[in-house]
């Protein structure tokens, strides 16, 4: 298959000391030279969902647009290009603006950088919350990103300091209390995948478990509570299925007033109750944290009110985060070997293949307007004509023997992908 590569270096100016100057390398057809400050550049490193490749699309649109005698008088770098580039729908240009056609200066305004700036502070929210022992931990929001609307902002972080450390530790910031929630795993023999998947589902369920937890616990002094996932005791992940009776006797609680901690200390078989069709492990598990809550806040903790304050955390048996399947097809069996790498046509993808496509089957100096409906079919023929022949080609540098041979061996990881996806649906509207 026929590859084109690209190469870009970054000039990153710090912007401290005395000034300096220097003369940059030459460009090449190939390697490009960029010039961004320091700050801006850790903006973009922290812009939610983007990834390097948007810094070269950037780039390249930019000076694609320059090549075709567009000039863009922009005084604030190489991050307020970006916040014009998004505001301006990935265009950089106004619709309206002839293109390919005279000349164009235009000048972009200064401030665009601003609400960038803004929308990564917000939404990462790097900050330090109060630890039980009195001592302040940095954290950032667990993700600024999200499919699902509003849940970009919800308090839920993650010490960044810890997990450089090797350690899991997260934070839910309810309406009177942080509660911080950690994983101990030093002497298991599980895997940090599971480790971290099991962590990761009950910091999740802190979103609906923390106010109930704070409107029956009024009595809790302090500032923050310490839950601790204690997997030292479990050795085996792929436990047989057991009775939910089983469960319960498999993980060990215990609370400390003085430390404002809760330990839940998981034995085996605990992990035999992920692979039933009911979510009996994670019900079990937010059962035993219920107890410890209670505990801790010198309440009563019969079984009966247990099981109320566990019907308004968890919704229904769908809702779930944690779920083992038994692998019988080869589809399941191949999965962990068969990953295609996925890459989405973006907005900014799209934006850039409009530039000029109009022209392509039309002259300038028959205008830019049509009166007829059948004008426009005709025109609209002409341009996916124009675009086909385009692609052609390209397609025609293609190595067609390796082009389907990629196929094919990518189409069992993609059937797995769906089938896995069909079966979390249920789970993931469940939950919401």
């Amino acid at each position: 298959m026929c590859e084109v590569t690209q190469g870009l270096t970054l000039l990153i100016g710090c912007g401290y000391g005395r000034p300096s100057s220097f003369f940059p390398p030459k460009e090449s057809a190939d390697w490009w030279v960029e010039f961004v400050s320091a700050p801006d550049l850790q903006a973009l490193a922290w812009i939610p969902g983007e990834s390097p490749l948007i810094l070269w699309k950037l780039i390249n649109h930019h000076r694609y647009l320059a090549n075709h005698d567009v000039s863009i008088a922009n005084a604030s770098g190489l991050l307020n290009l970006y916040g014009w580039w998004v505001d301006s729908g990935y265009l950089m240009l106004h619709p309206e603006i002839e293109f390919p056609g005279s000349p164009i200066h235009i000048a972009i305004p200064t401030d665009c950088l601003a609400d960038i700036r803004r929308k990564v502070r917000q939404g990462w929210d790097l900050h330090a919350l109060p630890y039980p022992d009195g001592t302040f931990i940095r954290v950032q929001r667990k993700s600024a990103d999200s499919y699902f609307p509003g849940e970009a902002h919800k308090p839920q972080y993650a010490a960044i300091d810890s997990v450089q450390a090797g350690r899991l530790l997260g934070a839910w910031k309810g309406e009177k209390y942080i509660w911080w929630l950690l994983a101990e795993n030093e002497k298991s023999e599980l895997s940090r995948d599971l480790v971290y998947r099991t962590w990761d589902a009950m910091a999740n369920w802190l979103e609906r478990a923390v106010p109930v937890f704070e409107r029956v616990c009024q009595g809790l002094t302090g500032d923050a509570v310490l839950i601790v996932l204690d997997f030292s005791n479990a050795h085996h992940g792929q436990e047989e299925p057991v009775q939910e009776s089983i469960l319960r006797s498999s993980i060990l609680v215990t609370s400390n007033q003085e430390t404002k901690t809760i330990q839940l200390i998981l034995h085996d078989p605990f992990f035999a109750g992920f692979r039933t069709p009911k979510n009996v492990a994670e019900r079990t598990l937010l059962s035993a944290l219920t107890e410890g809550v209670l505990e801790l806040a010198e309440k009563s903790a019969d079984e009966n009110k247990i099981d109320s304050l566990i019907r308004e955390i968890v919704p229904d048996d769908d809702a779930r985060y944690l779920h083992f399947f038994e692998a019988v097809h080869f589809r399941e069996y191949i999965q962990n070997y068969d990953q295609p790498h996925k890459l989405f046509v973006d907005d900014a993808d799209v934006a850039r293949s409009k530039l000029g496509l109009g022209w392509l089957v039309r002259s300038k100096a028959d205008g830019d307007r049509f009166t007829t409906a059948a004008d426009s079919v005709k025109f609209l023929n002409s341009v996916v004509d124009a675009i086909w022949r385009r692609m052609r080609t390209h397609l025609c540098n293609l190595d067609r023997v390796d082009f389907v041979k990629k196929a094919l061996w990518h189409l069992e990881g993609v059937e797995a992908d769906k089938i896995r996806w069909q079966r979390t649906m249920r789970a993931v509207l469940a939950l919401r």
